[in-house]
């Protein structure tokens, strides 16, 4: 891993040096002085954040996969700015002082920072949950942070078959709890309703029909582990005042019981459901404000899989492999048709996809188109109609001919760059060009992405 880099903007040596002296002298580990924008972990020093810098750092630095602390020499800017700088990866904003805390508390965050990349490289929490994308990148570092140095309760939001639940056992592999124990998940879409409490805080022996025996629920069984509440949404307004105490004080009953137990857990929740400020004070599938407040803390949305359409080919490569102990790949052609698929249900829609390919997929060499189920050889033919439609809106609406041309070939390329991580010769395979070929494209229109990669991945 890279050390950190630090670059000064708009100060001289007699300003800047001091600070750099600081910063080494607090913690901070040996870092590379840079001249310009650049990717990973670094520290940022200026004199003043004024309109046009803020402007011009959020332009060099949104594209990148950067975290970054921002040390401003005169005072720190408003909350609407430091949410801009935050967007584009510069992630603490902090005035600096000649004397006080501040290279220290810069020092614990770089040292913090450095720890969750190493976590990010890590080939088990690559394979729960893949980041090639930049948006799932970002989300994994906020959410390992809380994982990893929090116990709080965590609210995982994403549209169905997102990964919630892979989300969820990635922040319970990487709590470092002493003596943690397991993860108890409870699909809370699946629970009657009369049968709810039963489940949630267990039962004596007699409690009602059919209870021949004491039973632990799923909180009793989650202490000093993680309880993951799938779908949470769907708990009814009465369970979830239920659940009020439990979430708060960690205290129970069983049902039939008269004692109090105490079961220490990590609370991750998960829902489908569209969540601004926890909905009403009650209602079918809604949440009650009280409850809501309490399981949200912390609040991550998972992106749908067309908003990281850059995973979509190592998420199914890393799908395939699983499957069939070692990947063969995709030829060019299928991997065109992955990228180019849409998938309402997501990551699931997408697994589903790639283990039925799995299982026609014979012999040697790649997979292949051949390798498509029958219910699956209609999305190429679907992809041609809106190709079509959009041809004709634009034609009708009296768009040229040459226009239409050269956006489509400049959405075709944003589209295979995107998908394959910025690697000429991947985006090239989608294309069906040369590397040459895509190259020439891009010095025509002078826009060559950021971190443009040559070499194959």
């Amino acid at each position: 891993m890279e050390s950190p880099w630090i670059r000064i903007v708009g100060l001289d040596e007699t300003n800047s040096r001091p600070v750099a002296e600081r910063l080494n002298g607090a913690g901070v580990p040996a870092f590379r002085a840079v001249n310009s924008a650049e990717g990973g972990v670094g520290i940022l020093v200026v004199r003043d954040l004024d309109r046009g810098l803020v402007d011009r750092l959020c332009s060099d630095y949104a594209p990148l996969d950067v975290r970054a602390a921002v040390l401003v020499v005169s005072a720190c800017p408003a909350p609407d700015v430091l949410a801009r700088l935050r967007e584009a990866g510069l992630a603490e904003v902090r005035s600096w002082e000649d004397r006080g805390p501040c290279a220290g508390t810069i020092a614990a965050r770089i040292q913090r920072w450095l720890e969750i990349e190493r976590l990010l490289r890590d080939d088990e929490i690559g394979r729960q949950a893949c980041a090639a994308s930049l948006p799932m990148r970002r989300l994994l570092r906020d959410l390992l942070e809380v994982a990893v140095f929090t116990t709080d309760p965590i609210l995982i939001l994403g549209e169905t078959g997102t990964g919630k639940e892979s989300v969820a056992r990635l922040v319970h592999a990487v709590d470092r709890r002493v003596g943690k124990r397991d993860l108890v998940v409870v699909d809370c879409s699946t629970i009657p309703a009369e049968l709810s409490a039963s489940e949630f805080f267990g039962h004596e022996r007699g409690a009602f029909t059919g209870a021949l025996a004491p039973r632990d629920g799923a909180i009793a069984m989650a202490h000093e582990g993680t309880l993951f509440l799938d779908e949470v949404g769907e708990l009814t307004p009465a369970m979830q005042a239920q659940l009020l105490r439990v979430v708060q004080e960690k205290a129970f009953k069983r049902v039939g019981g008269g004692n109090w137990q105490r079961s220490e857990f990590r609370l991750v929740c998960a829902t489908h459901r569209g969540i601004d400020d926890g909905g009403g004070d009650g209602g079918e599938g809604g949440f009650r404000r009280d409850f809501f407040h309490r399981i949200a803390r912390w609040v991550f949305r998972l992106p749908t899989l067309a908003e990281r359409a850059q995973d979509i080919l190592p998420l199914a490569e890393s799908i395939a492999a699983v499957t069939l102990g070692s990947s063969p790949g995709f030829d060019r052609d299928t991997s065109a048709f992955l990228a180019g698929r849409e998938y309402p249900g997501n990551v699931r829609d997408l697994r589903n996809l790639v283990l039925r390919m799995c299982g026609r997929h014979v012999g040697a060499g790649p997979i292949t188109l051949n390798d498509l189920a029958t219910q699956d050889l209609g999305a190429g033919r679907a992809v041609t109609a809106r190709l079509d439609a959009a041809a004709e809106i634009a034609a009708l609406a009296g768009t040229g001919l040459k226009t239409i041309e050269r956006k489509a070939r400049d959405a075709a390329i944003r589209a295979a760059l995107s998908a394959s991580g910025n690697s000429v010769p991947r985006a090239a395979r989608l294309l069906q060009i040369s590397d040459r070929a895509l190259q020439m494209e891009l010095a025509k229109r002078s826009e060559a992405p950021i971190e443009l990669r040559a070499e194959e991945a």
